[in-house]
């Protein structure tokens, strides 16, 4: 190896002329030195895709001593649920539940608040906030456990190799004994409508408008679909839910639907849906107009 690196050395110190010598070389710049490496670089383990899956897999594989490297094409580690996800809807349900409170409860508890105003601009900011501090603790796991970040797109060369189109530009190629495809998902598209994120949208626009919709359908009644509708009653009371089976809560709560939708700790407290989730009947369902 030492014979095979010799004419590349000699080259540079020919290029340094009479002020080459041993003080000199140490002293070429990185660039220099690493332009003669061309060949992919070699791990035991490549994760492509750094949602919880991979960047939880990347960081234990580390730790079990093998070499790791993580491809991730957004930027910012964490995946859907970190960024676009579960933490910044949290933050949204959270901070327009004390806005909520504020209007509707603080008062009769003997808090009375006046002059109260919603800041879209600022709430979104404070969630934005909070996903960079997790990003960025994640991204500390991986330089403390020793995993390489590539932020880039993969795309397999064969079964043991994967080409990185850089974020920053160029690509790199990256070779690994095991593959680990933990890329996540995509929303599904829905037939007849174009997503634009501006009026049809998906969860993702959905935690990032710059203003309260004053009217908003939301198609889907799972997690985050009832996440959306519980934010925007909180701040505008409008939104209407379509989901399959028209159910806002739980199949084994059908029996008590009506009584948790006259509670006053049920967040959807006079938007009517859960009415019209106990019955079974398609014939019975409102019918609803975007």
């Amino acid at each position: 190896m030492q014979k095979a690196m010799l004419p590349a050395t000699r080259s540079v110190l020919r290029s340094l002329g009479s002020r080459a010598g041993p003080a000199n070389l140490r002293r070429t710049p990185q660039w220099q030195i690493r332009s003669y490496a061309s060949e992919a670089k070699d791990y035991d383990v490549i994760f492509v895709g750094g949602g919880v899956a991979g960047y939880v897999g990347a960081i234990k594989a580390s730790q079990e001593g093998l070499k790791t490297a993580c491809v991730e094409k957004r930027g910012m580690l964490g995946g859907t649920c970190l960024n676009v996800g579960c933490i910044p809807s949290k933050s949204l349900l959270n901070n327009s539940h004390l806005y909520h409170q504020i209007l509707h409860d603080t008062k009769k508890r003997g808090i009375e608040v006046a002059d109260v105003k919603l800041n879209l601009k600022q709430m979104m900011k404070a969630k934005d906030e909070s996903v960079a501090g997790l990003t960025k603790g994640v991204e500390f796991l991986f330089k403390k456990n020793g995993v390489d970040y590539v932020k880039g797109t993969g795309a397999f060369v064969n079964e043991h190799e994967v080409r990185v189109n850089l974020i920053d530009g160029g690509e790199t190629q990256l070779k690994g004994k095991n593959i680990v495809i933990a890329t996540g998902s995509e929303t599904t598209p829905f037939p007849g409508l174009e997503i634009d994120e501006k009026k049809v949208i998906t969860s993702t626009g959905a935690i990032a408008l710059e203003e309260v919709p004053k009217k908003m359908l939301v198609i889907g009644g799972g997690i985050i679909g009832l996440e959306m509708v519980s934010m925007r009653l909180r701040l505008s009371r409008n939104p209407t839910n379509c989901g399959p089976g028209f159910c806002m809560v739980p199949t084994r709560l059908r029996g008590y639907c009506r009584r948790i939708s006259r509670s006053d700790w049920w967040p959807w407290h006079g938007c009517g849906n859960c009415e019209a989730s106990t019955e079974d009947s398609h014939e019975t369902r409102p019918k609803v107009q975007a």
